[in-house]
């Protein structure tokens, strides 16, 4: 099974696409950062290294949802 990370789901995403980024603990989401790809200092990545545990982007939103294990 192949593990991907926050950093590299976001450079493969990149542009202006908004981003939040969740810790998921059993059924409760705890937003950790949200922002804008384009912004990001791609030396410093917020939760880079962190394995992706799921992402969506919601029906009728422009949003990336990204759950992380924090």
């Amino acid at each position: 099974m192949n593990v991907i990370k926050v950093k590299d789901l976001l450079i493969l995403t990149g542009g202006r696409t908004k981003v939040i980024i969740y810790n998921e603990k059993g059924d409760i989401l705890k937003e950790l950062w949200s922002g804008i790809i384009d912004d990001i200092n791609f030396d410093n990545v917020p939760y880079g290294e962190y394995e992706v545990k799921f992402q969506t982007v919601i029906n009728g939103e422009d949003i990336l949802h990204i759950h992380i294990e924090y």
